[in-house]
């Protein structure tokens, strides 16, 4: 069983093209590639860490999770039945 790649597929479909816009489509081929090697080096972030402030500020994890044990208040009454 022969299997096509998919670069053969699009060569073949991409062959009727003219000199000229096989080359448009190379330089736009190549800017995607190298704006995303930019996109993602300027990045450079974690997922999460543009919320650090949003939970806590500049600490540990585990320095903001016991804050917000410490702050956590409760003002029930434990009513007997």
């Amino acid at each position: 069983m022969n299997t096509i790649s998919i670069t053969d597929m699009y060569m073949d479909a991409l062959a009727s093209l003219s000199d000229e816009e096989k080359l448009d489509l190379i330089t736009k081929l190549t800017r995607s590639i190298l704006d995303k090697k930019k996109r993602t080096k300027a990045k450079g972030m974690e997922v999460f860490d543009c919320f650090h402030k949003d939970w806590g500020g500049e600490g540990k994890p585990e320095e903001i999770a016991e804050g917000l044990r410490n702050s956590r208040c409760f003002n029930r009454d434990n009513v007997e039945w």
